[in-house]
């Protein structure tokens, strides 16, 4: 099983480039700080997730939050801490399967090194991320499971989301949240594909929008952020 080291986030490693255009960001500086050891995302990757968070608040979004792929749960915590700052009511729901990597396709061939059961976490260390930042944990859902077996069993329950946020890290991953959670994204939501660099993943994407006739603007978060397109 691989094993990540445990990470630390100094001014130091944060990338410069995103920092000199995005100056604002530093206000989050300390919030991301305790979330980054919980968490396999750049600090750009915290922050755009904290936008886009702000921006469905912002901009009136109906529905709540859902991350299929929470691993140890430092963006979630991030998200839900972001929430608690503007007290939404909206609720975040995390998905993972705590076993680690489903087994890897032939689609998923380009990300050599992968392996069933890579970082698997437990759901004590997502409530450990939820400590760190200082969120609300009666905000959050924590949900076990390979995604198509735990979503369907909380779908009708989790209504309509304002953010969708896959971080499946496959092929069969990606394409099994589109086509369950896609419709459930409000007009004016937010996807965040954060494997999008990953052949089976983009393969994925492409796959599903062909099946539905549909040509979605993707559009890169500046200077080291994620892949995103707005419903």
């Amino acid at each position: 099983m691989l094993v990540k080291p445990k990470r630390t986030l100094s001014l130091f490693r944060i990338n410069r480039r995103f920092l000199l255009n995005h100056p604002g960001s530093l206000v989050r500086y300390p919030l991301v700080r305790k979330a980054f050891p919980h968490s396999m995302l750049s600090y750009t990757a915290l922050c755009q997730m904290s936008d886009v968070v702000e921006a469905v608040e912002r901009n009136g979004i109906e529905g709540d939050i859902a991350e299929l792929g929470c691993w140890k749960g430092g963006c979630g915590a991030v998200m839900g801490k972001i929430l608690d700052t503007l007290a939404s009511k909206k609720r975040v729901w995390l998905f993972d399967s705590f076993e680690g990597l489903p087994e890897p396709t032939k689609e998923d061939a380009s990300w050599k090194g992968a392996e069933k059961g890579d970082y698997a976490v437990t759901e004590e260390d997502v409530f450990a991320a939820l400590t760190a930042v200082g969120a609300d944990r009666r905000r959050f859902e924590v949900i076990r499971g390979w995604f198509q077996d735990s979503v369907p069993g909380v779908k009708e329950r989790m209504g309509k989301l304002s953010v969708l946020h896959l971080d499946g890290d496959t092929y069969g991953s990606t394409k099994c949240c589109l086509e369950m959670l896609y419709d459930s994204v409000s007009p004016g939501g937010y996807i965040v594909f954060d494997d999008y660099h990953l052949e089976g993943c983009r393969k994925a994407i492409y796959e599903f929008f062909s099946s539905r006739e549909m040509s979605p603007l993707l559009r890169w978060y500046q200077d080291g952020g994620r892949v995103f397109l707005v419903k």
